[in-house]
């Protein structure tokens, strides 16, 4: 059985808004997020609406500039996407509090959305928050057994 056309283009606008945003287009979110988009699972507190969603993605961007990001695993219907993700990139400005490290990361996380049209109408993100704070010096890495 092959893939419904909305399945595929939800897919698509997932991997694209994933690239661009964690790409220095922060922008992005302006065009593929409803106004009235709904987060949950952001360390430190969701954000409120599209214009802290967006800051979100700026400020990722200034403490990790250059970094890349891939989208190894995508799986979706017509109404919801899942994704795994992983980050590459450097610290080089603040970030949740954690003043500029200069160390590299190396991290992942999976996140589901919810598709209104052409656009991500909510969003529930699952960040591999401890390894990334162990890689920035912020959380003791575990001791060996």
């Amino acid at each position: 059985m092959s893939k419904t056309q909305r399945t595929e283009r939800n897919e698509q606008i997932v991997e694209r808004f994933l690239i661009e945003s964690h790409g220095n287009r922060p922008e992005v979110v302006d065009e593929l997020v409803t106004e009235d988009v709904r987060l949950h699972g952001f360390p430190g507190g969701d954000p409120a609406n599209r214009d802290e969603y967006k800051q979100f993605f700026v400020n990722l961007n200034a403490a990790f500039p250059g970094m890349t990001t891939q989208v190894p695993l995508v799986i979706a219907n017509d109404h919801y996407v899942a994704a795994r993700w992983r980050v590459v990139g450097t610290h080089r400005a603040p970030f949740a509090g954690i003043p500029a490290t200069g160390k590299n990361v190396d991290f992942s996380g999976m996140v589901i959305y919810r598709m209104e049209g052409d656009r991500i109408a909510e969003t529930w993100l699952q960040p591999d928050s401890v390894t990334l704070l162990q890689q920035l010096g912020a959380m003791p890495e575990p001791e060996a057994a």
